[in-house]
């Protein structure tokens, strides 16, 4: 994300917020212990993934296609890769 030109304090902030996560979990009025989280559901964040995936697929994208001259002419134009925007 930084070499697209994102800050970095945000960069950091996404960093921040997934690394190591822990939570506990309330049953029936009993607490359990802490536990590190593994997969992400019902994030706060969860409606902005879409953007995130984006942000991470351009970035493949733009590393796989480093060089790469080829692609298909439609219409006139040079086509290598197909995005959706």
């Amino acid at each position: 994300m930084l070499d697209m030109g994102y800050p970095l304090h945000l960069v950091q902030l996404l960093v921040k917020l997934y690394h190591k996560e822990c939570a506990k979990t309330r049953v029936a009025g009993v607490t359990s212990d802490w536990f590190q989280v593994k997969e992400l559901q019902r994030c706060f964040l969860s409606p902005y993934f879409f953007y995130l995936f984006n942000i991470l697929a351009e970035a493949a994208l733009t590393e796989a296609l480093d060089g790469f001259n080829g692609g298909i002419a439609i219409g006139g134009r040079m086509l290598s890769n197909l995005r959706m925007i």
